[in-house]
């Protein structure tokens, strides 16, 4: 089970965020960055955070004209960036990448496994090629990440990866079954990884956001019996409309968390309840979510 990081109050909170990235300012500088599914939402806003830190950026996007994009905003802006079209699912296109950063740049300091897809749903109407669709992009591009990039930063004893999981990996959304999975896998291999290599002087960091403004819901899909006038729908975009977090803000939690080596953050403060109900009143969260369900099956159209 994984460890749980209760936040001090408020006012602390904010002041050690502003420390952690006023020390960060000189941390970051010249450093490499390598961010995938940098495209859009958290990958993009991660991308203009350490791009006003200083960083040198790699960005990676399956959409390479919405990296390129990107990459030009912030030579213009007077930042460093590349960007490449890549497919986090092809193992061969991953290790291509990885080498031609690492002859290019010479290092990797960090690493941002950032490329996700959404899938809403019933599991019962998901068909296999929807979960390996869905299995491929969110875990393997993270295992891909890890595993072409990880030896350089353990031979030089130096540098921490980013795992974009999610709330979703400790507290499961109705509908979200296959997405859920995804995020309790990259959660669970985010643990072990960090104690493996913590040895090595590598540092490994899982992100779980709550719901974030992005397009992961316009890219995502749906699984057969439902469709975009759902009622599922409807209660997606008015929990989105509700509770959905600025990407900007998300990205803005990465780097004081490499400074300060942390292992988990819960962003923003509802997914630390969300962690804390679904730990210790697991039965009250269950009924929660079951009656949700009852109450808004995908084939119920508006």
């Amino acid at each position: 089970m994984g460890s749980i990081e209760l936040l001090p109050y408020p006012g602390r909170r904010i002041r050690e965020i502003d420390r952690a990235r006023a020390s960060s300012m000189e941390s970051f500088r010249g450093m490499v960055v390598v961010i995938t599914g940098a495209g859009s939402g958290i990958g993009r806003a991660t991308a203009l955070e350490f791009s006003g830190l200083g960083a040198d950026l790699v960005l990676a996007d399956i959409a390479g004209e919405r990296a390129e994009g990107l990459a030009r905003e912030i030579e213009r802006g007077g930042g460093t960036a590349i960007a490449r079209s890549v497919d986090v699912t092809d193992r061969g296109a991953m290790e291509a990448f990885a080498r031609e950063v690492v002859a290019e740049k010479g290092r990797v300091d960090v690493l941002v496994n950032n490329a996700g897809v959404g899938l809403g749903g019933e599991i019962k109407d998901t068909g296999l090629e929807e979960w390996e669709w869905i299995v491929n992009v969110n875990y393997w591009g993270v295992v891909h990440g890890i595993h072409f990039f990880l030896p350089g930063m353990i031979e030089r004893r130096a540098g921490h990866i980013v795992n974009v999981a999610s709330a979703n990996g400790f507290a499961p959304f109705p509908f979200e079954g296959p997405y859920a999975s995804t995020k309790y896998a990259v959660l669970g291999l985010t643990e072990v990884l960090r104690a493996e290599v913590s040895r090595f002087g590598v540092g490994v960091t899982a992100i779980c956001p709550g719901l974030v403004n992005t397009g992961i819901m316009r890219d995502g899909r749906l699984s057969g019996g439902c469709d975009r006038t759902s009622s599922i729908m409807h209660w997606f975009q008015r929990l989105m409309a509700r509770w959905g977090t600025d990407p900007r803000r998300i990205a803005g939690s990465i780097p004081p968390a490499i400074v300060r080596k942390r292992a988990i953050v819960r962003i923003p403060p509802y997914v630390v309840a969300l962690d804390l109900a679904h730990r210790f009143a697991p039965f009250l969260y269950r009924w929660v979510i079951t009656s949700v369900c009852g109450r808004r099956a995908p084939n119920h159209s508006l």
